[in-house]
């Protein structure tokens, strides 16, 4: 997943939006040791993972998303479709992203708590390579224009927790798309659930430019971060 993220010497950004901290680099992203067997770390996660990447950094239909000839539009908000061959592989992927960050022991993730119900039920789910219906915790993939000058995109951001009437949801930006989890089965985002990655592979990827990005940006975030003129990055309220 940090694939696009490293800098020159190698280092991706890691940044806690909500608490403005100063950004931190690491050589190799976030790694815990010793929560994971090397059997489901290297075989069963490292599967899915490689699937991910092929299909998030080469998949022309992912990578070039916002120059894609499927555009629909819906009241202003403009999404590409995109299609995946194995859906039952994508969205296994996708929801370990979500379960590796709840069983970190890294305070970077420290927000991610899905509670032992809905923790077990996805280890049960990954290990087994089991199906997960599209109604079932659906994900939604937002892309963001990372051709806006002051707008910080090639970054992994802190997950949030959201709470929304009865749902909660989950948010984390890496590299320039927002990766959006509905949990509960009720009170639903409608922008996850219109978006979420179907069973027949298709996904919608909405995509944000100009203010409308900056707003969406800012408003998950609860923070205002912009880049300077001098590249570095300024975060205020």
């Amino acid at each position: 997943m940090y694939f696009g993220l490293f800098d020159e010497v190698h280092k991706t950004a890691l940044v806690d939006l909500e608490e403005k901290t100063p950004t931190k680099r690491a050589p190799t992203g976030i790694y815990d040791s010793g929560i994971l067997c090397q059997d489901c770390d290297n075989r069963i996660l490292g599967t899915l993972e490689n699937y991910g990447k092929k299909i998030l950094c080469t998949n022309d239909s992912f990578k070039n998303f916002h120059e894609s000839n499927e555009i629909i539009e819906s009241g202003g908000l403009k999404s590409a479709i995109v299609q995946v061959a194995d859906y039952i592989k994508f969205k296994l992927f996708l929801i370990s992203l979500l379960w590796k960050m709840h069983i970190s022991k890294n305070s970077f993730f420290s927000q991610v708590d899905l509670g032992s119900i809905h923790s077990e039920n996805l280890r049960k789910k990954i290990l087994n390579h089991e199906k997960i219906m599209e109604t079932e915790y659906e994900v939604a993939i937002i892309g963001i224009d990372k051709k806006i000058p002051d707008l910080i995109t090639s970054i992994i951001g802190r997950p949030r927790k959201i709470k929304s009437n009865s749902n909660t949801y989950y948010v984390s930006i890496i590299n320039g798309l927002f990766f959006m989890f509905n949990i509960s089965p009720i009170d639903k985002l409608e922008l996850i659930t219109k978006s979420n990655l179907k069973e027949n592979g298709r996904m919608l990827i909405p995509f944000l430019e100009g203010q409308i990005a900056k707003f969406f940006y800012d408003s998950i975030n609860q923070v205002r971060v912009r880049r300077d003129i001098s590249g570095k990055e300024k975060a205020g309220t």
